[in-house]
Formats: structure tokens, sequence, C-alpha cells
């Protein structure tokens, strides 16, 4: 079934080779196989690329939210892809005024468009823009979610991928909450683990606590299952930061290192939760200016990074701040996190790392360290050490998601491919995490691969057991596919054909037809 959309199609405009606007809408459509699909892959990818974008200088993370969608089955793909029933959504398929909240930049007409288009607006679904990430929820209910606003996701359907609803897992979502304050971000990521009673997040609270403007604020780690009829997390622990007088918030007598962090992503081991809380720091003063993107809301403190850790065996007892001495810098995505050598105090987590922002790097600086980067934390002394495994992979990691929690032999990622392409070319490597020596996919000619995704195959054996599959962009071709890789030698096995483009995006994921690994969402 394929839906031509004669609305959008007066409003398109040419745009670089991955940030078109879409002017289909497909349903369960073949794609074209070259090479072999593995029979035995059953599950479906979820990719999130931006329908629209602004302008010539909008990037990957600004698009109009918009979700693709690829069953695998029996050595098959069948390709969906659906826009988010948003407010801006609706807005621009009817009038053509682009007015959506980008993660980096924010347009200009959101204001108008708040007031000019109230009744387009509120027979939406969401008045959200998520264009961030995917999480699971209970069985097979899959959600489109933000970092913001507060965590509030979009019920899509797995099949159609049709807006049901706007659902709000995360106590405090707007509006605000009295009893809980206002949670004002919550990590993208997190783990689903079919075989426990609870999954995590962690978010950043505001809380007014008098009538005098006094705030508090923290992170709170909320536990639960968020079903799609709407059951919320419970707060789990509330660790406060700091307090201060809104009218002063731009004030930090006590340093940066108080000040919320920008977390990214969760690190859990079997015994641990880890928040991942780097030096950029939200900037309270900046909040309200409708000029300016999410990242924007932030920037680099004088401050070293830091992990807020908690026990999950006690209920997520708040254990410590666990700081790095003398590094500072981001970090985003994490591979794994495990305790090593049975030990009781020790927690090792391997995560990207760069040392300046990547989105406010400032001109003439030096060359940023950049790469994957092991930390040790001691639980003890409330104190880690890193290790630069190799700057090879500098986003996306991923492993077999059988060894999420336990130490692994390979890490996957994105990279760089070597001279004469030019940066911004990329490619997959696999890494041996001990030695940090890698091995590079070698994708077709002027292709982009994006977040790697790794298929255990049932009954392996062996942490290589299984398939990669790489969402790609053929530039030359203006064309997109989704590439199979065997991890064992890190060649391409099979590729499947889009019938459309699918843009630029920041996220994928798999999710099995049978849910009995844990999944990092």
């Amino acid at each position: 079934m394929t839906q031509r959309l004669a609305t959008i199609e007066s409003h398109v405009v040419p745009a670089r080779v991955g940030y078109g606007d879409v002017t289909e809408e497909l349903c369960g459509v073949p794609c074209a196989i070259e090479g072999e699909v593995p029979g035995w892959v059953d599950g479906k990818v979820y990719r999130q690329a931006g329908g629209a974008f602004m302008g010539p200088e909008s990037t990957l993370l600004d698009g109009l939210g918009h979700v693709a969608m690829w069953e695998v089955k029996k050595g098959n793909v069948f390709f969906t892809n659906k826009f988010l029933d948003t407010a801006a959504w609706r807005v621009w398929k009817e009038t053509g005024t682009k007015s959506w909240t980008g993660t980096v930049k924010s347009s200009s007409n959101v204001g108008k468009m708040e007031a000019k288009y109230k009744a387009i607006r509120e027979k939406a679904t969401s008045r959200m823009n998520p264009n961030v990430n995917f999480w699971v929820l209970e069985g097979d209910q899959v959600a489109a979610t933000s970092e913001f606003p507060q965590g509030e996701c979009i019920l899509i359907d797995p099949t159609t991928l049709e807006s049901l609803k706007t659902i709000k897992p995360i106590p405090g979502s707007i509006p605000f909450d009295k009893k809980n304050g206002l949670v004002f971000t919550t990590p993208a990521h997190f783990f689903k683990d079919p075989s426990r009673d609870a999954d995590y997040h962690l978010s950043s609270y505001l809380r007014f606590v008098d009538s005098k403007g006094k705030v508090e604020t923290g992170y709170k780690l909320f536990k639960g299952r968020s079903l799609a009829a709407g059951k919320q997390f419970e707060c789990a622990e509330t660790v406060p930061l700091m307090t201060f007088k809104w009218d002063e918030r731009g004030k930090t007598p006590n340093g940066d290192k108080d000040l919320p962090g920008y977390m990214h992503s969760l690190g859990e081991s079997e015994k641990y939760v880890v928040g991942l809380v780097p030096s950029k720091k939200l900037r309270f003063e900046r909040l309200g200016r409708g000029d300016l993107g999410f990242f924007q809301l932030y920037t680099m403190g004088d401050c070293d990074i830091e992990f807020v850790v908690f026990d999950k065996q006690a209920g997520g007892r708040f254990v410590g701040r666990v700081t790095c001495p003398g590094v500072r810098g981001m970090m985003f995505h994490t591979a794994a996190c495990y305790t090593p050598h049975s030990s009781t105090n020790l927690v090792n987590i391997i995560t990207t790392y760069s040392s300046v922002d990547a989105f406010n790097k400032v001109p003439g600086s030096n060359p940023p360290t950049q790469g994957l980067m092991e930390f040790s934390l001691n639980l003890s002394t409330l104190t880690a050490t890193s290790r630069l495994i190799s700057p090879t992979i500098i986003e996306f990691p991923t492993v077999n998601p059988l060894y999420l929690e336990k130490s692994p032999k390979y890490v996957y990622g994105v990279g760089t491919l070597p001279p004469p392409t030019s940066l911004g070319h990329f490619t997959v490597h696999r890494l041996e995490v001990a030695t940090g020596d890698h091995v590079e996919w070698a994708p077709p000619p002027h292709t982009i691969a994006s977040e790697p995704l790794f298929v255990p195959a049932p009954g392996g054996a062996d942490e290589l057991d299984g398939v990669l599959i790489v969402p790609s962009i053929h530039l030359k071709q203006n064309a997109s596919s989704l590439i199979f890789v065997d991890p064992r030698t890190m060649k391409t096995v099979g590729m499947a054909r889009n019938p459309i483009m699918v843009n630029f995006g920041l996220h994928n994921l798999f999710v099995p037809t049978e849910q009995n690994y844990s999944i990092r969402c």
C-alpha cells in the first residue's frame, strides 16, 4: 500500500543528499535484495530519519519527526515509513510552514505557529518533535521519544507506524507536576531486559520548594515498566545537587560541578545503574529562550566528568557521585557496563568520549582527544580512572547484546574512512577492546554508514556469532539501503535496497520478534 502526500509535494525544495523532504509514506513494501539476508534474522529495524529539514544549515539532528521501519523475516525485507502525527507535521502538511524545534537549532517560526495555527495544532497527537530515539515498552510496543520535553513519547503501531497517542512514562513531565517537580530531561537511552521485573530511567529535575522562588535541582532514578496503557515509573531515589533562587539562576557560587549535566545514556551492569555526567552543564538562565535548540541550553563547564551510581540490588539506592579527576569533556553512547573479576566495589563502563563539546567547538581550538574510552569506577573511593581504547570509533558503539553486562572482547561503531576520503564519510569498525586493534568494513563506494546493530544468531556460542545491520546512504545514487555485514569477516553479505530515500537521522534500533535478551534502547 502506497500513499502519496500530494499536499506536501508543492512545498518540497531541492536539498542535499540525505536532507530531502519525504513525499511518500509506504507500508510493507518489499525491498530488492542483493546478496543474501540471513534467514534466521527475525525482527524489526527502526530508524529515526528526518522527514524534512529547515534549510541548508540544518544538521541531521534537526529533522521533522519521521520513522522508517524494516521487517526482516525469512531472508526478506519489507519497508514502512511514516511521519509522526505532530503539530509541526500538520502545519507543514497543510501550509508549508516549517516550524519545529530541532535538537541543535530551533525554527524562528515556532512561536508564530503556536498562535497562528492553533486549530491545526490541537488536532495533532503530540506537540513535541521526537527525532532522537525509540523506547521499547511492554511486549512489542514501541514509542518514539525525545530527551526534551521530559521523556514524553508518541506510542506508534509497530506494524503501520501510525501515531496512537502521547504517553508520559516519567512522572513530572509537562504539565508541571507539583509533587514531582519538573523532570527536565531524560537520557535517550536505557536498557530493556525481559528477564527482570523493572527497567530504569535517570532524569534531571527542577522543583520549587517554596513560594519565594527557591528552587532545588538534581537527579531522580525511576524504576518500573512503562505500559502502553499509561502506567508510570516510580521514583526510586532522589539525588539533590543544589538549591538557588530562580531570579539568581545564572549564579553558581559552588562552581559548575553541581549543575545538572547533559546525560545522553545510561550504563547498566548486573548490579548497578550508572548515569554518565559530562562537563556539559545545563544553564538555567537560558531556559525559555525560543531561539535556542535543546543542545544550546547547555555549555561546557569548569568541572571534571562524573558518574552517578545506583545499586539495583538495593532497590535503586544511591551509591555516590564518582569523579574522574582531570578528565573533562563529553560522553554520549555506552557500549557495555560490567563488574570486572567478580569485584564488589568496581564497575567498568565503555563509552565514546570527546574532550570538546561536539556541537559548540571553539574555532581554532586544538584537535580534541576522542574515541572509545573505558572508565573504571572505584565505588569505595568514588574516583574513576580512564583508558583510551582507540580513536578509531568516534560514535555509536555497540556490542553483541548478550555481552551488554559482560566484559566484551569486541566493540563495533562508526568511524571515519581513511584519506583520501573526506571527513564525514563514515564506515563501521570492529575494535578489539584489549588491544585497540580494529578491522574496517569496506562499504560500497560513496556510502555513509549509520549506527550499526548487532543481531545475535540463535544458539550462537561465540561473541562473533551474528550479523551487523547497517542503515546506509549512497551519495552518488541519492539512495539508501539496509546492509548486512558478517562481524567475523567484516564483509557485506547482503543488501536490501529501500524503495525511497531514507534521510540522515540519529539512532537505529533492532527489536527481535522473540525478545529473549536485553535491548539497549
